[in-house]
């Protein structure tokens, strides 16, 4: 795999002491989806990708719910253990 700009852009971000989510978004083919599989396979333990062009109305409304306490989407709607 082709190693992208974006990909330092995005472990800069990583490092920032506070920092906010990250939306990546651009033109159809040009790596988004596996430059993010690339960096969330190498700078996490584990990971969880979202994609939110495939989004239904009841997950919009389900994120709209959650947008001030983001892990509460996750404790609410998925099956996931948090330490």
């Amino acid at each position: 795999m082709f190693k992208r700009k974006i990909y330092d852009r995005m472990v800069s971000w990583k490092e920032e002491e506070k920092r906010s989510v990250l939306i990546i978004e651009g033109a159809g083919g040009v790596g988004k989806t596996s430059t993010v599989e690339e960096f969330g396979k190498n700078e996490y333990g584990s990971y969880i990708r979202i994609d939110l062009s495939k989004k239904s109305r009841s997950m919009e409304g389900m994120l709209l719910d959650c947008q001030s306490d983001p892990m509460g989407l996750f404790l609410r709607y998925c099956n996931v253990f948090v330490d």
